[in-house]
């Protein structure tokens, strides 16, 4: 492999070219030339000329055309100035305050809306907490529960999850009565059927061995007691929350 001096065949200048390869690239203008060809031009110095003249009147044209496009681009740029000048400062969109019909209008509404949701759940709730009272005291009567400091403790969610929590042992049949007894005390409460009571109510008992979760699974109670320590304060403590 030998790099020569050779002249691009389209753009006339020199370049080097690898004579071992029968084509070569110019470096300056990008076009793929025959090498043998790019090394005659070494000795045809009127080819040479006419090839660099037509290279210069083309760069020359390509300059003049990209100064014309830089000055339409100029021109437009400042037509459009112009224009947006013409047209003025731009309104600012004002937002306008609401009649006071409209106003009032919405108010009402709110405030309808409002009392009609206040009118649907505060007696649910009332009728709920009122429940829960006598859900106490009527474990209160059945457990002899008379204060927190006693033997057993007990916690409501919603009415329909009972905790109680005892130092005593229980055993699985006192924990299965323990929720029989309650679904018995919930349907008087509620005046509910007691088969569809004890489809939603789960009582979770623990005492000094472990704990009992209590619950009805098809058509059968279900009573899973998990041995270890109780997970649970020894001391009890009545607690009612939602």
């Amino acid at each position: 492999m030998a790099k020569k001096e050779a002249y691009c065949t389209h753009c006339g200048s020199l370049i080097n070219v690898d004579d071992s390869k029968d084509k070569a690239k110019c470096i300056f203008c990008g076009q793929e030339m025959d090498t043998a060809r790019a090394i005659e031009l070494n000795n045809d110095s009127e080819s040479r000329m006419l090839l660099q003249k037509a290279a210069d009147e083309k760069a020359r044209e390509v300059a003049a055309s990209r100064k014309d496009k830089e000055k339409l681009s100029m021109k437009e740029m400042a037509e459009r100035a112009k224009e947006e000048k013409a047209k003025g400062p731009k309104q600012e969109i004002v937002l306008k305050p609401l009649p006071m019909k409209t106003k009032l209008i919405l108010l009402a509404s709110f405030l309808g809306f409002a009392i009609i949701i206040a009118a649907i759940y505060i007696p649910l709730l009332t009728i709920r907490n009122a429940n829960r009272v006598s859900l106490r005291e009527s474990m209160g009567t059945q457990f002899e529960i008379e204060d927190p400091g006693s033997d057993i403790a007990f916690l409501y969610n919603d009415n329909r999850y009972l905790t109680l929590s005892t130092k005593d042992t229980v055993g699985e049949e006192g924990a299965q009565d323990i929720y029989d007894t309650y679904i018995s005390l919930y349907a008087q409460v509620y005046g509910a059927d007691e088969a569809k009571v004890r489809e939603k109510i789960i009582v979770t008992i623990f005492d000094a061995e472990g704990r009992y979760v209590c619950s009805y699974r098809d058509g059968d109670a279900s009573v899973v007691f998990e041995t270890g320590s109780p997970t649970h304060t020894p001391e009890p403590t009545v607690i009612i929350t939602d």
